[in-house]
């Protein structure tokens, strides 16, 4: 019998409890150790962050400064090679005296020259064309201080005096700003043959404007820019020479200032140049106080696992107590289910079977073949419709293999829960009823027998004295004819019947106690089969004895040869010309059986119901009594009575005793 499994999980020992919390204090700390670890790398790499980025900021700035001086350099380079060129042609036209204003303004608008001024070899202007600077007969135009490119430049006196004291062809004075305008110039000087010079001096602002486009400085004021940055310095020996941005330190010593995170590199190839770049302090604590919270944030989740997990432990250690206390319960309400003689049978509402005992298996074999979980069987559903049509009053009759047909009274219920379950409850009213039958027969036969017991005493005196007149009467042979004989002899025929009438009253009504005895049953019934085979063979019935050695029993043996001579009598009565009447013996475990098997016409249910109520019969001369006698004494024997029959098919009657204990068993009791 399958049944559902109940719930039964495996309660943690304490070594694994104790496993379980080590493992789960191992977790934290690994949690904590690697939080804590990736908090510090994780700011160390922001710091490094910071310098990486400064120091490809300054790689870039070099690159573009290189760049940029080539580039100028080339430029220079050409506008030297232009400028000389056109001086050297000025120079021969001056040579010559054939140069006119017009020429010069067509070599200016050319060349884009500002000023085209000759001077003598004093360095005072003769003549020229120019479109700014100091007026005529000054001190000459704007110069430059030498090959550089910085700054304003050199007064105009000062680079003409050089140029005459020199004996160079021509001078590159180079880009430079002017001083009464600022803006940027190219000048170059070219030596007269009469020992002047012409100078030249053209616009230079593209050049400069694309030096500010793509030199370092544009690079470190667009780097300057960003929302972290608070200010770019670049020291050139210690000196700043260039600085973009907010809240510059004034010393040339790194910033002091708490709000700033300062970082200096070297720039590459520039041994002396060093850029020195504050970062908002704010911006790197708004990250360092983020990451810290993320870590507090980290470690405060490992320890509530930490703590939910020892309370999911215990919790779940103290379930896996109770699950062992309800396993306990449950195996021991099953036991007790299982012990009971009621049929038991439970299965969810609209679902499958959830649990049913032996006894119903026995009621219901479908339930052999069912597993927990499987629809009821059809039988079981059927029983559940009329119970609840009928009302549990309802009695059902089964065929129980064991103990044969038996009698059940329904008790139906529905426990109402998560999952509605119906329950079927049989309780077997088999032995209630037939104790019941049993105690109002035996009170029916009390009362009959006292009945009988006077009716007796009443019949038997007349029916003495009768017998005792005609007696008289045929002692006197010469007054009776001899039909008058005949009919005394009659009477006295019927006296006798009515005689044996009266002493199966007695009997009945004055039972005698039975007188124990060890008793072969298998010997009295083959004297009353001898005894009664005389009757037998009046209607050609033949009487077959079957006795294998079988145990004695406790009995009395006059009873019990009255049983077996009243169960063969009823059975001659119920055939008739011909047949077998069949007499056997046998034990089966503790028991000695005794049947009788006629073939007789067989008896209807309603007959076997009533064969053991006194004064019933089916025979025209019977009194009724035989049966119920028998009965009387069976149940006096502590025996049984089975009876199988069917119309037409004769009637076997078994009588079951219990054999008598064994010698040693009786001595020990």
């Amino acid at each position: 019998m399958n049944q559902e499994p109940s719930p039964n999980p495996k309660p943690l020992s304490f070594s694994s409890f104790r496993a379980v919390v080590i493992l789960v204090a191992v977790f934290v700390i690994v949690w904590v150790f690697l939080s804590i670890t990736h908090f510090l790398q994780t700011r160390q790499q922001l710091h490094t962050l910071l310098i990486q980025k400064t120091e490809d900021m300054a790689k870039t700035a070099a690159l573009a400064d290189q760049y940029m001086s080539k580039v100028l350099d080339r430029l220079e380079e050409e506008q030297e090679a232009r400028l000389i060129a056109i001086g050297s042609w000025l120079r021969d036209l001056d040579a010559q005296n054939s140069l006119t204003d017009i020429e010069l303004r067509r070599v200016a608008e050319e060349t884009g020259a500002f000023n085209i001024v000759f001077f003598n070899h004093e360095g005072r202007r003769e003549f020229g064309l120019r479109g700014f600077g100091p007026p005529a007969g000054g001190r000459g135009f704007q110069g430059g201080q030498g090959r550089g490119r910085r700054g304003m430049g050199a007064s105009d006196s000062e680079s003409l005096r050089e140029f005459l004291e020199s004996e160079l062809p021509f001078s590159n004075q180079g880009f430079h700003r002017s001083r009464g305008s600022g803006e940027y110039r190219y000048t170059v000087y070219v030596r007269r043959r009469n020992g002047g010079v012409i100078s030249i001096n053209i616009d230079a602002e593209t050049q400069e404007k694309m030096r500010q486009e793509l030199g370092p400085e544009a690079l470190l004021a667009e780097f300057a820019s960003r929302p972290e940055v608070i200010f770019i310095q670049r020291r050139h020996s210690g000196q700043v020479d260039l600085q973009f941005g907010t809240q510059i330190p004034q010393s040339t010593q790194s910033s002091s200032n708490p709000t700033t995170f300062d970082v200096e590199v070297d720039v590459p190839g520039q041994e002396t140049t060093t850029l020195l770049v504050g970062f908002d302090a704010n911006l790197l604590k708004n990250a360092e106080s983020e990451l810290l919270h993320r870590l507090i944030f980290s470690v405060t989740i490992a320890f509530m696992l930490g703590i939910l997990s020892i309370l999911w432990t215990k919790l779940y250690k103290r379930h896996g107590r109770l699950a062992q206390t309800l396993q306990q319960i449950y195996s021991y309400h099953r036991a007790l289910l299982e012990q009971i003689d009621d049929a038991v049978i439970a299965w969810e509402n609209h679902g499958g079977l959830t649990f049913w005992n032996h006894r119903a298996a026995l009621l219901f074999p479908e339930l052999g073949f069912s597993t927990a979980g499987n629809s009821p069987p059809a039988e079981v559903l059927k029983t559940w419709e009329r119970i609840k049509k009928e009302g549990t009053q309802t009695i059902f009759t089964f065929h129980d293999n064991r103990k044969g047909t038996r009698r059940f009274r329904a008790t139906l219920e529905t426990i109402q829960s998560a999952l509605p379950t119906n329950l079927i409850i049989l309780t077997d009213v088999t032995e209630v009823e037939l104790a019941t039958s049993e105690r109002r027969q035996r009170e029916h036969m009390e009362a009959l027998a006292k009945v009988a017991s006077g009716v007796a005493h009443e019949v038997r005196n007349p029916l003495n004295a009768i017998d005792m007149t005609i007696q008289t009467l045929c002692m006197e042979p010469t007054t009776l004819h001899t039909e008058d004989r005949q009919t005394l002899d009659n009477l006295r025929e019927e006296i006798k019947r009515i005689n044996n009438i009266v002493k199966h009253f007695l009997d009945f009504g004055r039972p005698q106690p039975p007188v124990m005895s060890t008793t072969d049953i298998g010997a009295i019934v083959a004297e009353a089969a001898s005894f009664l085979t005389p009757l037998a063979h009046e209607k050609n019935l033949q009487i077959h004895v079957d006795r294998p050695p079988v145990s004695p029993i406790e009995a009395d043996a006059q009873q019990i040869r009255q049983v077996i001579l009243n169960v063969v009598t009823n059975a001659i009565d119920a055939m008739e010309q011909e047949g077998v009447i069949t007499l056997s013996v046998k034990q089966e475990n503790n028991e000695i059986i005794c049947s009788c098997r006629d073939e007789g016409i067989g008896m209807t249910q309603e007959q076997i119901d009533h064969i053991f109520d006194p004064y019933y019969t089916n025979k025209t001369r019977g009194t009724g009594l035989g049966m119920s006698i028998v009965k009387r004494i069976v149940d006096e024997h502590k025996g049984k009575i089975h009876i199988n029959s069917a119309p037409g098919k004769g009637t076997e009657i078994s009588i079951y005793f219990k054999q008598s204990k064994p010698q040693h068993e009786a001595t020990n009791s």
